[in-house]
């Protein structure tokens, strides 16, 4: 059909048998060339899902990893300021005692 269709326009505009042949090797060449682009776009296009997807995954669980982290460090900072809280209290509770002493003292 293609063939004929080459045939005819070549007999019209007095084309050789032999560029003819050559266009049309030409041409399945190039139509097998996108064809096999075609597959490595369709493949490639997969890998990069695939890459993406991964990288989701992973970027989780670094969050995750890091949530944590900052967590524990909250949790020391905390522990840490109830410490000095509680020793700060001690110290004032123990100056009150120490004032009420004082002051039964001079009456």
């Amino acid at each position: 059909s293609r063939v004929q269709e080459l045939e005819q326009k070549a007999s019209r505009h007095d084309v050789s048998p032999g560029r003819l042949k050559a266009a049309d090797d030409t041409v399945a060449r190039l139509q097998e060339r996108v064809q096999r682009l075609s597959a490595e776009r369709d493949q490639l296009s997969s890998e990069s899902l695939k890459l993406k997807a991964q990288m989701r995954v992973e970027l989780q669980e670094l969050c995750r990893t890091e949530v944590t982290r900052v967590e524990s460090l909250c949790n020391e900072r905390v522990a840490e300021l109830e410490s000095r809280l509680r020793a700060a209290d001690l110290r004032a509770n123990q100056a009150e005692a120490k004032l009420e002493e004082q002051s039964r003292t001079l009456t």
